[in-house]
């Protein structure tokens, strides 16, 4: 409902003064004098408007949805135990009064405004074993009264029982957990509070070797800090003045054996073992590090534990008034919006008046085919909070693209070509999405917050999309954007499945690098089981193809190196550059001619001497591009073969 306007005589004098100027005024003053002595006084005097009363149109709740109170979300599985608080979460259609709620029978603390309310209760002795019920009494501002509700929205539901009940993900603490992305470690002078500092997006790059660090917790009660060869170091552990990836230092990196322990009721975790962390190891509860000493244990309040056992949150006050939050998520479950996206279809990206309208725009069929060039981009989200735009070498130009020329297909133009690091950051609370870097997009390049591209509006450093869907499984997405006042572009999305060469690829052992007269042939070499086990350092090398077209080779700080590297005799060794992996490359795949390309010298697969052009250890130059035919990519994406002619007659196979 929309407030009423109240006219009264005090508005047409407004009215009379700006439309007759001095005169008029002078004139009316004289009519209120005279009726301010006699005459007609009720119509000054008597200006007071009656209540407006109740406005007809009953309130109703658009969105109800119920949960643990430690849950992150609401869903059909939760349970909640003695001690614990029960929440509910509403909306509505339009402002209410305080309302009324009842959990399980008995009043729940309220608080909200407006449209929005929550109500929570802490589970007592009172309670008995079974479904949490609720009921929502509320009226409008006007003393309208909406039908009472007992029933969520969303199908969430909680059980009670008194010792807990029997949940069906065991312990969802158990497993292995990372820091969730971009936001999920902060610090604030509350918790959950992010006012000193939060992760970014592109800090959660930089920082690659600290968001692949596990966190461990084992079903027998013992806790482990899993940082593989590297973590992020801070300047008081020998990381720099702007800290860096390095070797994990003790006690901090794992080699003290360690327990844990969750208070449920108490909403505590504790870590006994010194060195044990969860997050940054410098917040202690006594301060942080070096500042104080490494404790023997650490406890954390749990903010947050879905009993489905995806979401994690913890916090602690490390000295007075200093609160580190830790935002977590199971390192099984990616989140939906992690991966390969492209626009839906017909009517998948639309303009109108209003969010999700279409009314002034909206393509069909034949749109879409003339499109597409742009229905087969790419909009990728890593899990590293990443973001790229990958457009295949062509995507839709319109006019202030190329020159003032037709709408039609061409190459990418820059900002909007993919060329630009991007990241993004997910609020699932606020349901916004943000992208980060000039020229990244959703859609398309000309929707941004100020207004359209092709109208004048400048080309932001950032975007923010409002978020319709997001479906749990990943599966589907809507976002649209404000462009300028009352102008709403709407984006639908589907997941697409990544090409099957993306990921880490290791050679695949005994005969997997061979080289011989012909296409898969070894005749000349092919590794036995005893030069596997000399190369080992050869074997753990990784080949990565990301799904945003990047190639890294990653050798771990030890690779095979042979005497054109500098060597005295073929061994390990540190790896030599520019085979090091230290510069930056990028592949393309191309499926229907069988052939994968890297771009970047240094670049390669299997061994770094077989180019196109011969061997470098018999003088052929490091080239910047070598392309592979591939023989064999199986569609799970587990196995590959490939082969290069290095030279008149000689391939190299590597499987």
């Amino acid at each position: 409902m929309q407030q009423q306007t109240k006219v009264n005589s005090w508005g047409r004098v407004a009215h009379l003064g700006k439309k007759n100027g001095v005169a008029s005024a002078l004139a009316l003053a004289g009519v209120l004098l005279l009726s301010a002595c006699g005459g007609s006084s009720s119509q000054i005097t008597n200006n007071d408007l009656p209540d407006p009363g109740m406005d007809g149109v009953a309130p109703t709740l658009t969105a109800v949805s119920i949960k643990q109170a430690k849950e992150k979300v609401g869903s059909k599985t939760g349970i909640a135990k003695l001690g614990q608080s029960v929440s509910l979460s509403f909306t509505a259609s339009e402002g209410l009064m305080t309302p009324v709620v009842m959990i399980n029978g008995q009043a729940a603390a309220v608080q909200g405004s407006i449209q929005n309310w929550s109500a929570k209760r802490e589970m007592n002795d009172a309670d008995v074993d079974g479904m949490v019920t609720f009921e929502i009494q509320y009226q409008d501002v006007s003393g309208e009264t909406g039908a009472p509700v007992s029933a969520t929205t969303d199908a969430s539901a909680v059980e009670y029982c008194v010792e807990g009940c029997a949940d069906p993900n065991d312990n969802p603490l158990v497993g292995d957990w990372r820091l969730a992305g971009a936001g999920s470690l902060r610090v604030g002078p509350a918790p959950l509070d992010g006012g000193w500092y939060s992760v970014s997006a592109s800090d959660v790059v930089t920082r690659a070797c600290q968001f692949d660090d596990i966190f461990r917790f084992n079903a027998d009660g013992s806790f482990e800090n899993v940082q593989q060869d590297d973590t992020w170091l801070e300047n008081w552990q020998g990381g720099g003045d702007e800290g860096s990836c390095g070797l994990p230092v003790a006690p901090h990196d794992g080699s003290t054996a360690a327990l844990w322990d969750f208070d449920d009721v108490a909403g505590t975790l504790t870590l006994q073992g010194m060195g044990a962390h969860l997050g940054l190891a410098k917040a202690v509860n006594e301060g942080e590090l070096p500042n104080v000493g490494a404790p023997e244990s650490v406890t954390y309040t749990v903010e947050t534990l879905s009993a489905s056992g995806t979401d994690l949150t913890v916090v602690i006050e490390a000295g007075a008034g200093v609160f580190w939050t830790f935002d977590f998520r199971k390192a099984q479950s990616r989140p939906p919006i992690v991966g390969s996206w492209k626009l839906a279809g017909e009517g998948s990206f639309r303009v109108g008046p209003a969010a999700l309208d279409g009314g002034w725009f909206s393509p069909d069929a034949a749109v879409i085919a003339a499109r597409d060039c742009l229905m087969d981009d790419v909009f990728y989200f890593g899990e590293d909070g990443s973001f790229s735009n990958l457009q295949g070498g062509s995507t839709w130009l319109e006019g202030w693209q190329n020159g003032g020329a037709d709408e039609a297909c061409g190459a990418p133009v820059a900002p909007h070509d993919g060329s630009m690091k991007g990241y993004y950051m997910l609020d699932e609370a606020a349901g916004t999405l943000t992208l980060e870097g000039k020229g990244a997009h959703l859609g398309l390049p000309k929707a941004v917050n100020t207004g359209e591209v092709n109208n004048g509006a400048a080309i932001p450093d950032r975007l923010t999309y409002t978020i319709d869907v997001l479906g749990a499984n990943g599966s589907a997405m809507t976002v649209y954007i404000e462009s300028g006042e009352g102008v709403f572009w709407t984006f639908d999305f589907v997941k697409v499945s990544d090409a099957p060469i993306i990921g880490s690829w290791k050679l695949a052992g005994e005969g997997s690098f061979r080289v011989g007269p012909t296409p898969l042939d070894g005749g000349w070499f092919s590794p036995d089981a005893e030069t596997i086990a000399l190369r080992n350092c050869l074997m753990d090398d990784v080949f990565y193809f990301g799904a945003d077209g990047t190639f890294a080779n990653v050798q771990g700080g030890s690779t095979w190196l042979e005497t054109w590297q500098g060597v005295d005799a073929e061994v390990c060794g540190t790896p030599v550059a520019p085979h090091d992996g230290s510069g930056a490359a990028t592949y393309s795949y191309d499926a229907a001619a069988g052939t994968l390309t890297i771009v970047g010298k240094g670049g390669h697969i299997g061994l770094p001497k077989s180019v196109n052009t011969g061997e470098i250890n018999n003088g052929a130059p490091v080239p910047d591009t070598l392309i592979y035919t591939v023989d064999t990519l199986t569609s799970d994406g587990l196995s590959m073969t490939v082969y290069i002619e290095s030279g008149a007659g000689v391939f190299w196979t590597f499987d």
